[in-house]
């Protein structure tokens, strides 16, 4: 009856007090330590080599809004980030005589065969990654291609995959931006639907102006949240990668 179930989901009143408590060191948390993490903004200077911390602030602003699937507000607001993000990396280039250059990408429309599982068709339209260019006076045009995806499944908000690797590529361009300059040029792709079998990078390699310049492709990718880093699959030619 209505009076049983009343009953049965009654809550005493230590317990109220528990949970109102527990509520208050939620709030409190959130409002001293991770907001104040997630709203920073990037710094404007560059530590030596590579920043730990400001890879986990970005990491934690990635994911804190929850899931990111392709085509949602949470993914735009994860391309609006990574576009203030790649802009402080941008003005360190500049301040170390390097040049990044980085943008939008909307992926147009495509459709392409895929065998994966018995094989289908995959058709995109109207999605939206991140892409960034990294050069020094003198250097090659040929690159070396960073890959991430910063979309996420429905039911996660992607930690492991992939908002570290898109943290740690960030990261990279701005070590290597406050650095020495270098020979080639340093490519960086933040697919913003690779969870959609892989339809912003086909759009980014079939169309993109810079997708004729890269040589070698560093997929950076996640499975689970634990274990060691691994390199599961290569192309032909790449088998000195694992010498």
């Amino acid at each position: 009856s209505t009076l049983q179930m009343a009953r049965a989901t009654r809550v005493s009143a230590p317990r109220k007090a528990l949970l109102l408590a527990g509520a208050i060191l939620a709030c409190l948390a959130h409002n001293l330590v991770l907001a104040p993490l997630v709203h920073a903004a990037p710094s404007a200077a560059a530590a030596p080599g590579f920043d730990t911390a400001e890879a986990q602030r970005l990491l934690l602003a990635l994911c804190v809004g929850g899931p990111r699937i392709a085509g949602s507000q949470a993914a735009s607001a994860a391309v609006a980030l990574l576009l203030r993000e790649l802009g402080a990396v941008s003005e360190l280039a500049r301040a170390a005589g390097a040049t990044l250059e980085f943008e939008a990408v909307d992926s147009g429309h495509g459709s392409f065969e895929t065998d994966f599982l018995d094989g289908f068709t995959n058709s995109y339209q109207g999605v939206v990654s991140v892409a960034a260019r990294l050069t020094w006076p003198g250097a090659a045009r040929e690159a070396v291609l960073l890959s991430s995806h910063f979309d996420t499944w429905s039911s996660s908000p992607g930690a492991s995959d992939d908002a570290v690797h898109v943290a740690t590529t960030v990261g990279v361009l701005r070590a290597l931006a406050a650095g020495p300059a270098r020979g080639v040029s340093v490519l960086a792709f933040f697919s913003g639907a690779e969870e959609s079998n892989w339809v912003a990078a086909h759009a980014f390699a079939t169309r993109h102006r810079w997708a004729a310049d890269y040589r070698a492709v560093l997929n950076l990718e996640a499975i689970g949240a634990g274990g060691d880093l691994v390199a599961f699959q290569m192309g032909p030619r790449a088998g000195w990668l694992a010498s």
